[in-house]
């Protein structure tokens, strides 16, 4: 499904929330794993973890208006991406297929093209941060990539530096992808890349161009 509304900046939670929501991600990773083997399911995909069924929750409130607001939606992004890696595999990928539905939907049923790009960034925002699912599903993770090159010309403060980001943490932990030719493909994805790369960074700051792992 394409995103073809301008993407607003993927604003971060204010320095309460930040506090508040670092505090808890330890607890959280935690929960994920000594939870894991709980018998309460999530009817049909089987998802045992609390945490996870409590953010799909918070989730549908954002879909039906509840609770929703830029703040909420991104406050509940960052925190999404916050446990990635701290469930098993099968499980993180039936959790990140129905959060990316469930944002799919919203940028679907939400009017407004500033909704729908600040709902498109916190697509791209929680993708980047599970780098598990994108190694195993190749044509999504070009996909990703795509589109964040896309965002890499947009003007709107915030969204180069986010898209900047968001690619450079692909980058470090799924680079066999970008080195290795796939399946269907006719050169690794590292030589389109650099055959591109005159007009990807044609729009970005030095600063975003020379960007140095943190």
């Amino acid at each position: 499904m394409a995103i073809r509304a301008p993407p607003l900046p993927l604003s971060l939670p204010n320095d309460d929330d930040l506090h508040s929501l670092a505090g808890c991600s330890s607890t959280a990773r935690s929960e994920t794993h000594s939870d894991s083997s709980s018998t309460h399911l999530l009817p049909p995909l089987g998802l045992t973890i609390p945490i996870a069924l409590l953010m799909l929750n918070k989730l549908t409130k954002q879909l039906n208006g509840e609770d929703w607001s830029w703040n909420n939606l991104n406050t509940l992004c960052w925190a999404i991406g916050s446990i990635s890696g701290s469930m098993v595999e099968e499980q993180e990928n039936k959790f990140l297929v129905m959060v990316i539905r469930d944002l799919l939907n919203l940028y679907e049923i939400t009017k407004g093209k500033d909704n729908k790009a600040v709902i498109a960034s916190n697509i791209m925002y929680v993708v980047g941060q599970y780098p598990r699912f994108l190694r195993a599903h190749w044509k999504f993770l070009k996909t990703v990539v795509n589109k964040l090159f896309e965002f890499m010309h947009e003007m709107h403060p915030g969204v180069q530096d986010m898209a900047c980001d968001t690619f450079l943490k692909i980058v470090q932990k799924c680079k066999r992808k970008f080195v290795t030719q796939q399946v269907g493909e006719n050169e690794p994805f590292v030589s389109e890349l650099l055959t591109n790369l005159a007009t990807t960074i044609l729009d970005l700051e030095p600063h975003q161009i020379q960007i140095e792992p943190g």
